[in-house]
């Protein structure tokens, strides 16, 4: 069965995931695309090792102990066996894991900060001769190939958060849980000994999928006086992130077509990377360097291939921005792009921008309203729309739960010199043709005087009066697309009050009104009990979010589950523009590709209604998001989504 597992085992455990998943990371330049999903599934194993031990902190023992230790109800042979399952699960796990540390260690290099005058190793990275002959080396300790490795990171991932919905403390349920225990132990073994006989077939369709050396190729085009100048339809980035060189971007059309330009594209200190919002996709390389001529010019990157989005986001420019705001700070550089927060426990970087630099044109005042009491700027300087996200907090593929719409005000009768708006994803913002204005409802507001904070207002109505009803219809529909990215938002993560319940990644899960491959579902519980569905593809194209009714949980005898209730589908078609689809009375049926994950499914749902209230769920998965609004105000305020 295996040896106790104590806290420092799965702590280090942990680790090594990380560590290897970072050496994938490190080498992904020259490598082949398999080992970039080998990459995803280790860092997902890292987050739901720290998951399973903040659940467990030190009483991991309770999870492997001696038949003698347990109350005399539970020295059953079953019962007792039922408990070693979840120690045999970690045990594998951490075979599997030493055998991958072993190759890694054995076919990589330590790479070197060149710019040092000491030069000292800075991290591991996958050597020439692994990414060579990596067909040929057992990346298993069944000498299994590099796709049953991807099947059994993804079997431990999903074994462990299974387990922990259905382990709770031995005192109170463990007989009534020992069954499902052991249940999942015999579907994780069966899984692992099923992806070793497909591997061969997995590995030839992964080799059909190979992607030009891995490179992704879009669209730039530099901006010049407001104007798009096309530099390169085809370009990618010239080198890994840990070895960036002066010249950022390449050519990558065929030999025949040339574009100099391109090359005269290098980073400045201030350049930063950030998405522009609309219903397109496309994010500005902001104060590049055009050596040519030494200015300081913006470029704009747009066209990545839809199913590569999340990736080209996950890979370079979350990580680009990462890392420019950094060496800002470590510069003393502190500015809208990256800053430390009011209370310098965390680093801010700016994530999304609304196009607004010419707005406070289109508007003449702005008034500030809670209850009778109102107050008129009528001199404004400057229009900011942004959204920042917190480095090192989680999930780096969303922002901040609010956006900030900053005035500027030069008027010098009194001594506030901005006003900052709250946006949330459920801000009702009214357009009114009749008046000329825009209005944003019990919005939070913050007075300052130069960057210190005098004043709040919690609710306030503050309206803009526009110089005509196509200027304040310009303004409305910029605030709304920024709202648009934070509904999306809310619908793609858990919420803040919010805790994982169960965690799955399914090679496919289908409705009547989708189908999603290689999606990762979640069930979600907040404070009150109430549950939530979230299934999202890997590559984040297609999000289905679903309010879950008991009816879920507790099905009459015979009767299949029930998915009759408010659900939202965001979509993203092939030109890069998401599509949010409402459907009021939600779908009929939720079918899985194997009778496995169908398994699995049910598994997760009785363990979640039969221990509701008991279980020790981990908190360290939930990540900040904005907080729940009642769904008819949700479509009141989303002018631009479809209704099925």
């Amino acid at each position: 069965m295996g040896s106790p597992v104590s806290i420092g085992d799965v702590i280090a455990m942990s680790k090594i995931s990380w560590k290897i998943a970072q050496a994938f990371t490190n080498g992904r330049k020259s490598a082949p695309f398999e080992f970039r999903e080998v990459e995803n599934q280790l860092y997902s194993l890292s987050s739901a090792l720290v998951a399973f031990k903040d659940a467990y902190g030190g009483d991991v023992a309770a999870l492997s102990v001696e038949s003698s230790k347990l109350p005399t109800r539970f020295q059953t042979k079953e019962q007792n066996e039922g408990l070693q399952s979840a120690a045999w699960l970690l045990n594998s796990c951490n075979e599997t894991l030493r055998h991958l540390e072993k190759l890694v260690n054995k076919y990589s290099v330590l790479t070197t900060d060149s710019a040092q005058d000491n030069p000292k190793p800075r991290f591991r990275q996958l050597g020439d001769t692994l990414l060579r002959n990596y067909k040929k080396i057992a990346w298993t300790t069944e000498t299994g190939d590099i796709a049953t490795l991807r099947s059994q990171l993804m079997a431990h991932t999903n074994s462990l958060h299974l387990v922990l919905g259905t382990i709770v403390k031995i005192e109170s349920s463990l007989a009534s849980n020992t069954e499902m225990l052991k249940e999942i132990h015999s579907w994780w073994t069966q899984n692992i000994r099923d992806t070793t006989t497909s591997s061969t077939s997995s590995q030839s369709l992964s080799n059909n999928s190979d992607k030009k050396a891995g490179l992704i190729t879009f669209q730039v085009s530099l901006t010049v006086d407001n104007a798009q100048q096309l530099l390169c339809s085809r370009a990618y980035f010239q080198d890994d992130l840990n070895h960036w060189t002066s010249q950022l971007l390449a050519c990558g059309c065929d030999d025949t077509t040339s574009h100099p330009m391109l090359k005269s594209v290098a980073l400045s200190p201030i350049t930063f990377l950030f998405r522009q919002s609309g219903k397109n996709r496309s994010w500005v390389l902001y104060k590049v360097l055009e050596t040519s001529t030494n200015r300081l010019l913006s470029v704009v990157i747009s066209d990545v291939p839809v199913e590569h989005i999340r990736e080209f986001e996950d890979s370079f420019v979350n990580r680009f921005s990462e890392a420019a705001a950094k060496a800002m700070l470590q510069q003393g550089m502190s500015n809208m792009l990256a800053h430390l927060s009011s209370d310098a426990t965390r680093v801010r970087a700016l994530y999304i921008q609304s196009d607004t630099k010419s707005l406070y044109k289109l508007i003449t005042d702005v008034t500030f309203g809670v209850g009778h009491r109102s107050l008129v700027k009528d001199r404004i300087s400057g229009i900011s729309l942004l959204q920042y996200r917190s480095l090192g907090q989680g999930n780096t593929c969303r922002g901040e739960e609010y956006a900030e719409l900053l005035i500027y005000h030069s008027d010098k009768s009194d001594d506030i010199s901005k006003s900052v708006l709250h946006l949330c994803h459920d801000t009702v913002i009214r357009l009114s043709e009749e008046d000329v204005t825009i209005v944003l409802e019990e919005i939070a507001c913050f007075g300052f005087i130069d960057d210190n904070q005098v004043n709040k207002l919690t609710k306030a109505n503050v309206l803009f009066q526009a110089v005509s009803f196509e200027a304040a219809k310009t303004f409305y529909q910029n605030i709304e697309a920024m709202r648009r990215e934070l509904f999306v938002q809310f619908l793609s993560f858990p919420w803040r009050d919010e805790i994982v319940a169960l965690r799955l990644q399914v090679t496919q899960v289908q409705t009547e009104a989708v189908l999603i491959h290689n999606a990762e579902l979640l069930i979600t519980r907040d404070k009150e009990g109430k549950h939530r569905l979230i299934i999202a593809s890997q590559n984040k194209c297609t999000i289905l979010n679903q309010a879950l009714s008991d009816d879920c949980f507790s099905p009459a005898q015979g009767e299949a589950p029930n998915f009759i209730a408010p659900t939202w589908l965001v979509q993203m078609k092939s030109n890069g523009h998401q599509q949010v689809l409402h459907y009021p009375k939600g779908f009929r049926f939720l079918n899985f590709h194997n009778r496995n994950a169908a398994r699995m499914f049910q598994l997760g749902r009785e363990a979640l209604s039969q221990g509701e209230g008991t279980f020790n769920f981990p908190t360290s998965v939930t990540t900040l998001t904005a907080g729940a609004v009642g769904p008819s105000r949700l479509i009141a305020n989303q002018d631009n989504v479809e209704r099925t």
